[in-house]
């Protein structure tokens, strides 16, 4: 039987830690997003900005933090998925990968249908 050569820890740590960078960054950006959005709706603002990417980077900010935590559970613990947790990621990036094309075109249609029932009835 092989042994698979382990990586180094400071290797390991480094990709688990850039992919929670990432990670945040896009959570970070969909925060700011609909805060603004929220915001320009609240203050019946003269031109309403949404941005169907802060929609998409909630997608895969999820994706990411799947692929974060399976990266610390495996690669800094050092412990196998079970194959019960190993068939929730995989569902979970596959429902996040299939939510990066549809959810962006369904905020969108929410967003514009209510911005003009309620703002454009004023």
């Amino acid at each position: 039987m092989r042994t698979v050569p382990q990586s180094s820890l400071v290797a390991r740590v480094l990709s688990v830690a850039f992919f929670l960078l990432l990670t945040v960054a896009a959570f970070f950006w969909f925060v700011v997003s609909i805060t603004e959005l929220i915001s320009q709706i609240h203050q019946n603002a003269p031109v309403i900005e949404f941005d169907k990417g802060a929609v998409t980077m909630l997608e895969i900010g999820l994706g990411l933090l799947l692929l974060t935590v399976g990266g610390m559970i495996q690669g800094l613990f050092g412990k196998d998925l079970t194959p019960k947790y190993e068939s929730l990621f995989t569902k979970g990036i596959v429902v996040s990968i299939l939510l990066v094309f549809l959810l962006p075109h369904a905020v969108h249609y929410g967003v514009s249908q209510y911005t003009q029932t309620t703002l454009c009835s004023l």
